[in-house]
């Protein structure tokens, strides 16, 4: 069975099996071919030569481990397992988590029999993609060595095989860690093996280069192309293996989609014997038919003959879609000198249970939802992928850009240099002719990790990169903290992943850098959230990993960038979920698409409701189910001329959307079932989608806060104001929806009705089913305690390591508990949110001590009363004490930030855990804070001399910002504004917010 490089119709298809079948051995084993040739009017492609191309993908041994003498012919492989091709052996390890996926050696074999028809021919074994190293012998020989994981290469077996006898293939490959070869880090599974398809090759003596990295060996260039005409030129390396001397005729011939000839360019030469010749001949075409993207993918194509004493020796087919390109500025990319809008996402090659050996089964299903979502453009992340990717992307008219494997961090060696350059030359010269690819992709992310700088690499790159091929445009990921590094202004054009603290600063950031770099040629190139198709909330918070959240983010960053054409390119991360073992799940949840294909995510519809000209009409939060609260936002996408939501038969009126979105608020649902349906009229014709949502009482019985600390875990609720009521507890805890509070003695049994909440009191929740109670203790503490956290990374609940790795345990007052950082590089960081400005008197940090060995980590501490500008008040970048530090602060300030800069810890490569953070953060301070007086905030005291003034107290304190105080007598109600202050009289200081209030007893000694 032969599976030809290059598809034709059925009609050549039979011909050349029968061709390649009836003819007996000779030079013209190939096929007939009149070398009469033509002019004008249809190619001939009947009478082509195509080398054989025999797929060796079925019928091998392996074995995942290391064994000695497996090349050997007379090894004995009968207890290894069977398998096929593609095969890895990470299929299933490595999306299980925790990063314990196998990175080793497996072996294969296969035996093969070559038809004694190809006699005196050329033989070179061709692996479309093996990771990493691979090594391959035959019959005991040894080929050679490949580094690198994405791109095809080649072996001349031609010395070695034995045609009409039994040949041994023995294939090693290693995907261990390997400092020398990129990529060295990512957040997805280095699956090991051989992964895509194997061929044998074969060739006459006189053929095309076979061995030019894999390449195809022609090369045709187009320089000035526009509606008028195209300039194009072609290039190829005619080799002559055999042992005499031979005269040559090579023509190009370019043919159109009906297999018209347009032109041809003929050369003929002679080449001696083990020697080369350099085709070189250019043309140009007038009134050409442009390659228009999606909007007209129309492609030529080339068909590369050689021919020597009137019989083909070879020929290679080759793609051409002509147009031509640009990037300004300030108006974005245009294409055939109109502009288009590069909107689409990333991708990576795996699937579910599948890993990356895929078939074209699985990139086909791929391709049609790539198709679906409308976009216009994709980025191949993070590495060389498939042609059958680029064949479909060049035919549907996407534009790529394809990206080289330089991920997340480099070494400073000539071996690993020398690896980049190798793979940026293999993806130029093997993927030259699509159309489809616009942009060569240098690196992501290389500036986020410690270690060498990058820059003289990736400069070497971008030259290289120019000289492989001047009429593309080269391109960077870089992240948003490296926009002043001079390496993320390399390329021609750079691309932003942007991840930032809430999606509403991406507006005013990315006009910022618009605004710095007024001729740079700015793109995004990532973001994104994840988003699990089985978690739901009715408020969403940011990374609480819920549909919900993810929507909010896609919506928000989605209208920001249709607003502003100067962008290049917009890419969301992910199209579809991946696998990345270093998460805790082993799966990136990203995608608008699930890992296993099965389900379309909410964002998925907002993005075809924006890009796609199918009819839109989807309900969101579909699989938010059973629903406990009586009224919810209904929220539908669609690009419909308008929609009319039903609820159980009552229609809530017509609406037209904005950027694809429509939203009903407040919409009541009754208990038990409620139907859902949304009806669009699009084009004259009427579309429908239904939901069924069953309204539930809630069990939810979790209180919050933004004034005062809770913790849910260890249900307590720190810090209530001073004063407050059973009345007023509302005021500074929040309920969820439906839920009833009662509140009782420290006793727990005694109800308290009115009065002052006090320390000790227990505070039960019943949530509105009137069956799920959860009960709250009230303490005391440092203000931090319980406090509302946000962190450069954060684990996803239920997802951590351990169970007692959690973000909420920074400030649980249980030195126990810890976070760890969730990343591959400094700085990591946490910042507390004390709910209003207090006078910060100092801070303790409990520090992680993983190995045992006093762990030592370096930070900065930063405060802020608006959450916008920080001032650093402790640096300890050179920290050396290990567990525990105390550090005076003396500043008022709401938000207090902790940032790691460096850690004992950070010896090996990056890992998604990083072993860093942090058993518990405490903050002290007060609304008030002196100098002169002791001021006990744990038993709220102030003790002061006697005869001590009130003016003169006041001149001694200091309150913070915009706190107010009033003094009473013991009695707690008559208020005092001049005279001594005498034993028992008390203050109350009332914050910025007028929630949170401290009382204090005065002592006279």
């Amino acid at each position: 069975m032969f599976i030809h490089t290059y598809k034709l119709n059925k009609k050549i298809l039979v011909i050349i099996a029968i061709i390649v079948i009836l003819f007996p051995v000779s030079k013209n084993i190939f096929s007939v071919y009149n070398s009469t040739s033509k002019s004008a009017g249809i190619f001939d492609d009947e009478k082509i030569c195509i080398r054989p191309d025999i797929n060796l993908n079925s019928g091998w041994k392996f074995i995942r481990e290391d064994v000695d003498n497996a090349s050997n012919t007379d090894y004995d492989d009968a207890g290894w397992t069977k398998i096929n091709i593609p095969h890895t052996w990470n299929n299933l390890d490595g999306q299980d988590g925790g990063n314990d996926y196998y990175r080793g050696v497996g072996w294969y074999r296969k035996k093969i029999r070559v038809d004694e028809r190809y006699k005196d021919k050329r033989f070179y074994i061709q692996f479309d993609g093996s990771n990493v190293v691979t090594d391959v012998f035959i019959n005991g020989h040894y080929l050679g060595q490949h580094k690198g994981g994405y791109a095809a290469f080649r072996f001349d077996v031609t010395p070695y095989i034995k045609v009409g006898e039994e040949n041994i293939i023995a294939v090693k490959v290693d995907n261990s860690e390997d400092e020398d070869i990129s990529p060295l880090f990512g957040d997805y599974t280095f699956y090991g093996g051989i992964y895509r398809d194997v061929h044998l090759l074969i060739t006459n003596d006189i053929h095309i280069d076979t061995l030019d990295f894999a390449s195809p060996g022609v090369y045709i260039t187009q320089n000035n192309v526009s509606k008028k005409k195209a300039d194009i030129k072609v290039e190829a390396k005619i080799v002559n293996d055999g042992d005499i001397g031979s005269e040559v005729k090579t023509t190009a011939y370019i043919v159109d989609d009906k297999n018209t000839i347009v032109d041809k360019l003929t050369n003929t030469f002679y080449i001696d014997a083990g020697s080369s010749y350099q085709y070189n001949e250019s043309t140009t075409i007038y009134k050409p038919h442009l390659w228009n993207g999606k909007k007209d993918p129309y492609m030529y194509k080339v068909y590369m003959v050689v021919e020597s004493d009137n019989i083909c020796q070879d020929t290679v087919v080759q793609p051409l879609g002509l147009r031509s390109f640009y990037v300004d500025a300030d108006k974005g990319f245009f294409l055939n000198g109109e502009y288009l809008n590069l909107f689409g996402f990333n991708k990576h090659q795996d699937f579910k249970n599948l890993g990356w050996a895929i078939t074209d089964k699985e990139i086909v299903e791929d391709f049609r939802l790539m198709q679906e979502i409308g976009a216009t453009a994709f980025r191949t992340s993070h590495y060389q992928h498939s042609q059958n990717i680029l064949d479909l992307s060049d035919k549907y008219g996407f534009v790529v850009w394809s990206e080289l494997a330089l991920n997340a961090r480099i070494t400073d060696s000539e071996a690993f240099y020398d690896s980049a350059k190798q793979q940026l030359v293999e993806m130029i010269r093997q993927n030259y002719n699509h159309p489809s690819i616009i942009f060569w992709g240098l690196y992501n992310e290389i500036t986020i990790s410690p270690g060498p700088n990058p820059y003289e690499l990736v400069n070497q790159l971008n030259i290289l990169a120019k000289e492989e091929d001047p009429t593309r445009l080269t391109t960077a990921a870089t992240p948003t903290k490296s926009v002043n590094d001079p390496v993320s202004w390399i390329t021609d054009t750079t691309a932003f992943n942007t991840y930032l603290r809430d999606p509403k600063d991406f507006a005013s950031w990315i006009d910022s850098v618009h605004e710095m770099y007024p001729d740079k040629k700015i793109g995004i190139s990532e973001y994104g959230i994840e988003g699990y198709i089985d978690r739901h909330s009715e408020n969403p918070q940011k990374e609480d990993g819920t549909e919900e959240y993810q929507n909010y983010l896609h919506e928000t960053f989605l209208i920001v960038l249709k607003e502003r054409p100067y962008l290049w390119g917009k890419f969301f991360w992910n199209l579809i979920d991946n696998a990345s073992d270093i998460r805790p799940d082993g799966i990136g949840d990203y995608g608008v698409i699930t890992y296993d294909r099965k389900t379309k995510k909410d964002s998925f519809y907002l993005y075809k409701a924006n890009w796609s000209e199918e009819p839109v009409i989807y309900i969101t939060s579909r699989r938010f189910n059973p629903r406990k609260v009586k009224e919810i936002d209904v929220k539908v996408y669609s690009n419909m001329d308008w929609v009319e939501l039903k609820v159980n038969d009552q229609s809530l009126g017509r609406k037209k959307g904005k950027d694809g979105i429509i939203v009903w608020e407040n919409v009541a649902l009754k208990e038990g079932e409620n139907i859902v349906l949304a009806i669009g009229k699009k084009d004259g014709k009427t579309y429908y989608d239904k939901v069924v949502w069953n309204r539930v009482l809630s069990n939810d019985a979790t209180v919050s806060s933004s004034v005062v600390g809770i913790d849910n875990d260890k249900e307590f609720i720190a810090n209530i104001p001073y004063g407050t009521t059973v009345d007023a507890l509302s005021k500074v805890v929040t309920l969820p929806k439906g839920a009833t509070v009662r509140i009782y003695e420290s006793d727990g049994v005694t109800p308290v009705n009115q009065g002052i909440v006090k320390e000790g009191m227990k505070v039960e929740i019943i949530a509105e089913d009137g069956v799920t109670t959860k009960t709250y203790t009230i303490i005391e503490g440092p203000i931090s305690l319980g406090k509302n956290i946000s962190l450069s990374s954060e684990l996803i609940k239920g997802e951590t390591p351990s169970g007692f790795v959690q973000p909420s345990h920074i400030v649980d007052g249980d030195n126990e508990t810890l976070w760890l950082g969730v990343g591959s590089a400094f700085p990591q960081w946490w910042k507390i949110d004390l709910g209003t400005v207090y006078n910060l008197t100092d801070i303790e940090n409990y520090w992680l001590d993983i190995t045992g060995n006093n762990d030592v980590q370096q930070y900065k501490i930063e405060v802020s009363s608006n959450d916008e500008t920080y001032q650093t008040v402790v640096d300890r970048s050179d920290n050396e004490t290990p567990k525990y530090t105390q550090d005076s602060l003396g500043v008022p300030a709401r938000y207090v930030k902790v940032t790691i800069t460096g850690s004992s810890l950070d010896t090996g490569p990056p890992v998604f855990y990083k072993e860093y953070g942090t058993n518990e953060t405490t903050v002290r301070g007060g609304l008030i804070i002196s100098d002169k007086y002791t001021i006990d905030m744990d038993d709220k005291k102030i003790i002061i001399p006697s005869e001590t003034s009130i003016e003169t107290f006041i001149e001694n304190v200091n309150f913070a910002p915009d706190a107010t105080y009033k003094i009473r007598q013991s009695d707690g109600v008559t208020e005092v504004t001049t005279g001594n202050i005498e034993n028992g009289m008390n203050i109350i200081i009332i914050a910025e917010n007028d929630i949170n209030k401290e009382g204090y007893e005065f002592v006279v000694e």
